[in-house]
């Protein structure tokens, strides 16, 4: 997968008023505040941070292609290549 260098994040959304929220999206924010959510929703295991960085993954999430993505469009690479030096060290 490539990504375009003209890319840039969604704008925020807000959120909605919290008297329109129905008791099942209240039950799931509640779960995911308290951190103890039943259901697997976001970056999935195969793709955590520990698998990238040690190589257990393929293209298009190798260290490469995520230090790629980091330096280009999050702009944000700094910790990564400080976790990468302090872990060479």
């Amino acid at each position: 997968m490539v990504y375009s260098l003209t890319y840039r994040r969604p704008s925020h959304v807000p959120s909605s008023s919290s008297s329109s929220i129905n008791s099942d999206e209240k039950q799931r924010r509640s779960s995911l505040e308290s951190g103890s959510s039943g259901l697997s929703t976001g970056i999935p295991e195969a793709l955590s941070f520990d698998k990238i960085i040690s190589g257990g993954v393929c293209p298009p999430c190798t260290t490469r292609d995520f230090m790629n993505y980091l330096k280009y469009i999050e702009y944000s690479a700094e910790n990564l290549q400080f976790f990468l030096w302090y872990r060479d060290y």
